[in-house]
C-alpha cells in the first residue's frame, strides 16, 4: 500500500488510536482495580482494628476478616460481628463531618452496646500533625473498653489521654480542638444510631 495515500493515513490513524484507546482502557482497568482494593483493605483493616485483631500482613488481614468476620444488614445498615477470645462483639462502619471534610470510620461495640471495644478511622480529610493525629494510637485508645455514658462521651481540652474506662471522657488534639469536637460529635451519633439499629431489632 502507497504510504503517501489517503487510505494509509486513514487505516495507520485508526490503528494508531485503537492502540492508543486500548492501552489507556487497560491502565484505566488496572488503576481502578487497585484502588477499589486500597479501599477495601482500608475499611477491612480498621474494622479488624476496632475489634481488636492483629495481623502482621495485607493478606493475613483479609484472611482474618474472611474466616472471622461477619456481616448482617439490619435496617439498612451492615452489622460486622466478630468473637474476640471467647467475647462477642458487634461493628458498623459511621461518616460524619469533620473540619476540612467527611471523617470516616468504625466503631465496635460489646454485645450488648454497653462499652466500646475500639474505634479506627477508615478517610478524613483532617491537616497532617493537627486534626490527622486522630489516626495516632494514643488518641484512638482513650476509647477502647470505656462504658457508653447515658448523655454520651465528653470532649476534654488539655488532657494528654483519658484512659479511665468508667470516666465517659477523652481527651482533645492540641491544636486541633475542632476536629476533636467533630469526633465528639460523631461517635455520640454513632452510638444513638447504631442503638436504634441493633436495640430495636432486638425487640
Amino acid at each position: 500500500m502507497n504510504k503517501e495515500s489517503k487510505l494509509f493515513t486513514v487505516i495507520f490513524t485508526f490503528v494508531s488510536t485503537f492502540a492508543f484507546v486500548l492501552i489507556l482502557s487497560i491502565i484505566n482497568f488496572a488503576t481502578t482495580a487497585r484502588i477499589k482494593r486500597n479501599e477495601e483493605l482500608f475499611k477491612i483493616r480498621a474494622i479488624l482494628n476496632a475489634f481488636g485483631f492483629e495481623y502482621k500482613s495485607d493478606q493475613e488481614a483479609f484472611k482474618i476478616f474472611n474466616e472471622k468476620v461477619s456481616t448482617q444488614k439490619i435496617r439498612d445498615v451492615v452489622v460486622y460481628k466478630a468473637t474476640v477470645n471467647g467475647e462477642e462483639y458487634l461493628a458498623f462502619i459511621f461518616t460524619g463531618s469533620g473540619l476540612w471534610g467527611t471523617i470516616q470510620g468504625v466503631i465496635a461495640f460489646d454485645s450488648n452496646i454497653e462499652k466500646v471495644v475500639g474505634i479506627d478511622f477508615i478517610s478524613h480529610s483532617e491537616t497532617p500533625g493537627l486534626g490527622g493525629r486522630i489516626e495516632e494510637k494514643w488518641f484512638k485508645d482513650q476509647f477502647k473498653g470505656k462504658k457508653i455514658p447515658d448523655g454520651g462521651f465528653v470532649l476534654r481540652i488539655g488532657g494528654s489521654g483519658d484512659y479511665d474506662p468508667d470516666s465517659g471522657r477523652f481527651d482533645a488534639i492540641t491544636g486541633a480542638t475542632s476536629t476533636s469536637k467533630a469526633v465528639e460529635k460523631i461517635v455520640n451519633e454513632a452510638i444513638l444510631t447504631f442503638k436504634k439499629v441493633v436495640g430495636g431489632e432486638r425487640r
